[in-house]
C-alpha cells in the first residue's frame, strides 16, 4: 500500500500568490485563486477567490455552483464552446484530513442537459491546490487538439496533435515521459469523438463525469488538463487543526474492520471478501490478479487496484481501476467466467474513456430488444450476454461505427431512431441510467436519491445504512443524527410505517454529500463514517479561520444543493422529471423469483401513490413547492440566494 505523492509541505505556508507578488489576503485552507483559461482567445488570467463566496458556499462543489450560475447560460449546448470545464478542490484538499482528495468537475454535460457536478479523486486536487488555485474554468474550444499543463506558476496550452487518438493510458504515460510525474485529467478515444456517456479519468485511475464530461472535453479538442504543484497550504489553527487531524487517523486505526477494509477496499463486506473466498471471482482470483493498491493523498485504506493479467493471450495487460468489483460487474453483465476476458472489458473501458454504468444498461437495452424481436439482426447484428457481443458493442460505440454511431448518443437518442419505448427497455431517470434497483434491495436513500438528483440516475449522494442490506432501524437514527439533521427533523424521518421515512431522510444525505463535496472529503463509507457534522465543522473552522459551528455548516451545504437544484430548474427539470422509471412497477424476474417493489425492510409492496408522498415529504422537508420540486421563494431567501430570487423572477419562475 502506498500514497501516489508523499505528504510533504501540507502544512507549508504560501508566501507569494500565483504571479509572484505579495498577497494582499490571508487565506488560510484555501490557496487563494481562480484561473481562467480561454481555449477561444489564449487567454490566462488568475482571479483571487472571493471569501464571501468561500464563507456561504465552502469551496469545491459549492463554490462550483456558484460560477456555474453566473457561466452558463440556460439552454447552452453543452458541445458549445461557451459550455465551461470548471475544476474545484476544497479547503481541506491539500492538507492530511484523511480521504481529503475529491475533485469536483461541473459543466453542463451532454446526456442529460443537466448542470452536472462529476467527482474524481487521487492527486489531481492535491497538485492543483499546492499550485496556488482552488478552482480552474476552463471556456472556448481550440481548432485543434491541445492539453493544458500547469505547473505552479506557469500555465501553458499545449499541442496536443500527436496525443489525439490514444487512449487514455497511452496518452498519459506519453505526457508523464514529456513532463515528469504530475497530475492528470484526460480523455480517450470515446471522448474526442463526442459519445454522449464518455468520462474522464484522473491519474489513468478515478473516472469523473459519467454522462459525457468527456465529450465536452472533447468537443473543446482539450485532451487532458495537468497540474504539478509544489507550495503548500496553510492552517488558521494547526494546533486545533491538527488535533482533529490525528484524532480521525487514530479511530480509522482502531477501527475493527480496518485490517479489512485495507485489504479489500471497497469489497470488504463485514470484514470478508464481498465476492467469496473461492469462484470465478472470488478473493482467490482477485490474489491472483491485483498487482498493487494505490491510495489518494493521505486516505489510510488504499482502495484502487493495479490489476495484471499473468498468462493467456492477454498475459501482461495492466488495469487501473477503483475496484476489482468493476471486473466482477462486467463478468456478470456479460456471463465472462475467463477472469482475463472480463478485466479486458473494463480495461477497454477505462483506455477508451466509455462510462461503465451507461455501457452496461446500453448493453442491456440492446439484449433486451433483440431477445424480444423488437430490433432484428440486420438493424443490431448477431448479439448475445457473452464477451464478443460486449467487446464488439464497445469497439463501435467508441468508434461510432455502424450501430454504435446511434449508441453513442445515449438512451433517448437510440429509442428515437429504432421506435423504442424507453418505458420498457430502459431504467433512467432525466436521461441517465439508474444503478439501484428497488426491486433488488427494497427502497433505500440511494435508489430514491436517483429520482431527485439533479443530474438524473446518480445514487452516490443519497448514502445512508441503506447501502447495505439488514441495517437496524436504530442504525438509521444515529447515522441522521450524525448528518447534524436537528431533533425535529430526527423524529420525522423516524416516524414512518416503513421504519424512516426515505424521502426525508434523503434530504440530510445530500446535504451531508455537499458539505463532503465543498470540503474536499472522500465520501465513500470507509470514510465518511469517521465523520460528523461536528468533526466537520471544526476541521473547516480551524483549517479556514472561519468560524462554524454545526448548523451553520449544514445550513451551508443546504444552501449548495439548493443552487444545484437551481440551476437545473433554470434549465427547465421540474417534479416531471424526476418520476420514477416505469420498470420499477414491474416484477423484476431473476433466478426463477419474481421481486416486487418493497421498502427497505421489505415490510410491504410499494406503489406508484406511495411513491409519489414520498416525493412530497422529500419537497416538504426541503422546503420546496411540491407542485414544482423546486425551491420556494421564501427558501431561496432564508439561505441568502437573492441573487436568485431575483434572477428567476425576471424569468418568471416565481
Amino acid at each position: 500500500m502506498h500514497s501516489m505523492l508523499d505528504m510533504r509541505g501540507l502544512l507549508c505556508l504560501r508566501r507569494t500568490d500565483a504571479d509572484g507578488g505579495a498577497m494582499t489576503t490571508n487565506y488560510f485552507g484555501y490557496a487563494g485563486k481562480i484561473l481562467f483559461i480561454n481555449l477561444s482567445t489564449g487567454e490566462i488570467r488568475k482571479d483571487p477567490l472571493d471569501l464571501a463566496d468561500a464563507r456561504k458556499f465552502l469551496g469545491g462543489l459549492g463554490i462550483n455552483n456558484r460560477l456555474a450560475y453566473d457561466l452558463i447560460k440556460p439552454g447552452l449546448d453543452p458541445l458549445s464552446p461557451g459550455n465551461p470545464v470548471i475544476i474545484g478542490a476544497g479547503p481541506l484538499i491539500g492538507t492530511m484530513v484523511p480521504g481529503a482528495s475529491r475533485t469536483i468537475a461541473t459543466s453542463k454535460f451532454p446526456l442529460s442537459g443537466a448542470v452536472s457536478a462529476g467527482s474524481g479523486s487521487m492527486t489531481f486536487g492535491f497538485n492543483m491546490k499546492r499550485a496556488g488555485y482552488d478552482h480552474i474554468v476552463i471556456t472556448g474550444a481550440s481548432e485543434k487538439p491541445v492539453y493544458v499543463y500547469i505547473d505552479d506558476d506557469s500555465v501553458q496550452v499545449l499541442d496536443a496533435s500527436g496525443l489525439w487518438g490514444r487512449d487514455n493510458y497511452d496518452a498519459v504515460d506519453q505526457l508523464w515521459k514529456r513532463h515528469g510525474r504530475c497530475s492528470s485529467i484526460s480523455i480517450g478515444q470515446a471522448g474526442e469523438n463526442l459519445v454522449k456517456f464518455s468520462l474522464a479519468l484522473v491519474d489513468k485511475m478515478a473516472t469523473i463525469g459519467r454522462a459525457g464530461f468527456g465529450a465536452v472535453m472533447g468537443a473543446k479538442k482539450l485532451k487532458a488538463v495537468l497540474v504539478r504543484g509544489n507550495g503548500g497550504i496553510k492552517v488558521a489553527d494547526p494546533k486545533g487543526f491538527m488535533h482533529e487531524v490525528n484524532t480521525l487517523f487514530h479511530r480509522a486505526k482502531s477501527y475493527k474492520l480496518h485490517s479489512a477494509a485495507v485489504a479489500y477496499g471497497i469489497l470488504n463486506a463485514g470484514g470478508s471478501f464481498m465476492l467469496g473466498d473461492e469462484g470465478p471471482y472470488g478473493l482467490n482470483i482477485y490474489n491472483k490478479v491485483k498487482k498493487d493498491r494505490i491510495a489518494c493523498p493521505s486516505c489510510f485504506i488504499a482502495d484502487k487496484d493495479v490489476l495484471v493479467v499473468s498468462e493467456g493471450e492477454l498475459g501482461g495487460m495492466k488495469t487501473y481501476t477503483h475496484s476489482f468489483g468493476m471486473v466482477a460487474t462486467a463478468a456478470m453483465k456479460g456471463t465472462i467466467t475467463d477472469y482475463a476476458k472480463a478485466t479486458r472489458i473494463v480495461n477497454m473501458l477505462n483506455r477508451y474513456g466509455l462510462g461503465h454504468q451507461e455501457f452496461d444498461s446500453m448493453f442491456e437495452l440492446i439484449l433486451e430488444a433483440s431477445e424480444t424481436k423488437v430490433l432484428r439482426e440486420d438493424q443490431i447484428g448477431a448479439v448475445g450476454r457473452n464477451y464478443e457481443t460486449m467487446h464488439d458493442l464497445i469497439e463501435k460505440i467508441v468508434f461510432r461505427r455502424g450501430i454504435g454511431d446511434v449508441l453513442a448518443e445515449g438512451w433517448m437518442a437510440t429509442a428515437s431512431e429504432f421506435g423504442l419505448d424507453t418505458n420498457r427497455f430502459s431504467s433512467h431517470v432525466k436521461g441517465l441510467g439508474t444503478q439501484f434497483d428497488p426491486r433488488e434491495r427494497g427502497l433505500g436513500t440511494m435508489e430514491f436519491e436517483q429520482l431527485v438528483n439533479p443530474r438524473g440516475g446518480h445514487h452516490q449522494s443519497g448514502g445512508s445504512p441503506s447501502y447495505n442490506q439488514g441495517a437496524p432501524v436504530e442504525m438509521f437514527e444515529r447515522h441522521v443524527d450524525r448528518m447534524g439533521a436537528p431533533p425535529d427533523a430526527v423524529r420525522r424521518i423516524m416516524d414512518s410505517p416503513f421504519g424512516f421515512n426515505v424521502g426525508r431522510f434523503t434530504r440530510y444525505s445530500e446535504d451531508w454529500f455537499a458539505v463532503f463535496d465543498s470540503l474536499g472529503i472522500c465520501i465513500r463509507s470507509q470514510n465518511n463514517r469517521f465523520y460528523s457534522a461536528d468533526v466537520c465543522a471544526r476541521l473547516f473552522s480551524t483549517a479556514t479561520g472561519i468560524p462554524v459551528d454545526k448548523e451553520a455548516l449544514m445550513e451551508a451545504g443546504e444552501r449548495v444543493w439548493n443552487l444545484y437544484r437551481a440551476l437545473n430548474w433554470r434549465e427547465g427539470f421540474t417534479r416531471k422529471d424526476d418520476t420514477p422509471p416505469p420498470k420499477w412497477f414491474e416484477p423484476l424476474k431473476a433466478a426463477g423469483s419474481e421481486f416486487e417493489m418493497k421498502d427497505y425492510f421489505q415490510t410491504r409492496k410499494l406503489t406508484r401513490e406511495d411513491l409519489e408522498q414520498l416525493l412530497n415529504d422529500y419537497y416538504d422537508e426541503r422546503g420546496w413547492d411540491p407542485a414544482t420540486g423546486c425551491p420556494t421563494r421564501e427558501k431561496l431567501t432564508a439561505l441568502g440566494l437573492d441573487n436568485i430570487v431575483k434572477d428567476f423572477e425576471a424569468r418568471g419562475l416565481l
